[in-house]
């Protein structure tokens, strides 16, 4: 056995076992597939794909125009997700954030930023 499925098979392992550190994290994508000329708007299909996450950080942050968002740092397994780019947001406990650069996927785990207004 290679050291990469090594890894792959604990990371599996880890979220597997995370217990109430673990969250329920539902990955939404929209997809426009066609345009309603009655309406003047486009059609879109939505998929989702729900899988377990770690929030590692949360901060509040304030604008200058005074407007304030919430910024989380999340975890998830990368072997989960084929594409995370296609991906526009994800829900949170009925909360629906907006996934923002950066997202690193160092082939084991994915990073990302997730972000929504308060």
């Amino acid at each position: 056995m290679s050291y990469s499925n090594l890894i792959k098979k604990n990371v599996a392992s880890a979220f597997k076992n995370i217990g109430d550190l673990g969250l329920d994290m539902a990955f939404n994508q929209s997809v426009v597939t066609g345009f309603d000329f009655g309406s003047n708007a486009p059609v879109k299909t939505s998929t989702t794909k729900t899988i377990k996450g770690i929030v590692i950080k949360t901060e509040k942050l304030t604008s200058v125009s005074g407007g304030n968002t919430i910024t989380s740092t999340i975890i998830i397994n990368s072997e989960e997700i084929d594409d995370i780019s296609l991906y526009d947001t994800l829900t949170i406990n009925s909360v629906v954030w907006n996934i923002i650069s950066p997202i690193t996927d160092n082939g084991y785990t994915i990073k990302l930023t997730a972000t929504r207004e308060v």
